[in-house]
């Protein structure tokens, strides 16, 4: 079921299926959510959880044993219950069930919660330990911005704009999708912008970037300055991936923080000794959010 809330400035559309957001609009009529065109790509914002990218052979294991697990795990195909809802907020649930514990045997309550207010939207993922034992879990966003947003530019017309001088260095994945544990490629030096080129993500389109000092980017057109700033809070990663291969009048960019990542060099399958992931005790609960706040 698709749902719609609004602050009169800002207008969101989110799927129960997944909690994925389906579209945001402001009120001039900009769609900046990607339109989810299944020749490159057929999702437009998944929710990932409870791991984040590719699991080593396509599993985890948890004291012992092995469980199947897709890519950025189980949430995104999962149908969300509505907890609560206002005009301008929506807070979505999935819960474990039998279906859930077949292939992650934890016992907890996810909760995605839409917020707009002042003509920004609010991602916050919350999770909730109802296991009588420590839970393992990876999560993260994953929102894909058009770019363009204007008729008239191309993906070239874009920039990341980090605020402050930078050093960023992605780790390097190779070509079965292993998260290098030791190489980086050095992405900018000393500099406050990225430009967005189609072969500006020399491997696999993804950069990675860990270690951040930084919690706010701004994307943007340097023709037009449409755009949108995107804040984040408690997250351990950020990565930036596109499809290289959409049209220069018909793409998008991903930014996406994470929690924990995909299959690293020198990585096990066991869920708790992967990089960055959450262990949270009986009754505890974890909280992460993001921002994406279109320019004035």
């Amino acid at each position: 079921m698709i749902h719609t809330i609004t602050d009169g400035n800002l207008t969101a559309k989110i799927d129960s299926l997944g909690a994925q957001q389906i579209s945001m609009t402001d009120k001039a009529g900009t769609e900046y959510i990607w339109q989810r065109n299944p020749e490159y790509w057929k999702d437009c914002a998944p929710i990932l959880f409870p791991v984040v990218g590719q699991c080593l052979d396509g599993k985890i294991t948890v004291d012992g044993t092995d469980y199947p697990m897709r890519s950025h795990g189980f949430a995104r195909h999962n149908e969300f219950t509505v907890a609560e809802k206002t005009e301008s907020s929506i807070t979505l649930r999935l819960c474990d069930n039998e279906k859930t514990r077949e292939i992650y045997p934890f016992s907890f309550c996810f909760d995605v919660i839409y917020t707009i207010e002042n003509g920004a939207l609010t991602t916050t993922m919350k999770v909730k330990n109802t296991d009588d034992k420590d839970i393992c879990f990876g999560v993260g966003g994953h929102p894909g911005y058009r770019c363009p947003l204007t008729d008239g530019e191309v993906f070239t017309d874009y920039e990341l704009d980090f605020l402050k001088p930078v050093t960023l260095d992605s780790a390097i994945i190779d070509s079965d999708v292993f998260i290098s544990s030791t190489e980086t490629q050095r992405i900018i030096t000393d500099s406050e912008t990225l430009s967005l080129v189609k072969d500006f993500m020399k491997v696999n389109d993804t950069y990675v970037f860990e270690n951040l000092d930084f919690n706010k980017v701004i994307y943007r057109s340097k023709k037009s300055g449409k755009g949108l700033t995107f804040s984040f809070e408690n997250f351990t990663s950020f990565a930036v991936w596109c499809n290289c291969d959409t049209p220069e009048d018909d793409g998008y960019i991903c930014l996406e923080p994470w929690n924990s990542m995909g299959k690293r060099t020198g990585e096990t399958a066991e869920l708790k000794n992967k990089k960055d992931i959450i262990t949270l005790a009986p009754g505890k609960e974890f909280s992460c959010s993001y921002c994406a706040e279109p320019l004035k």
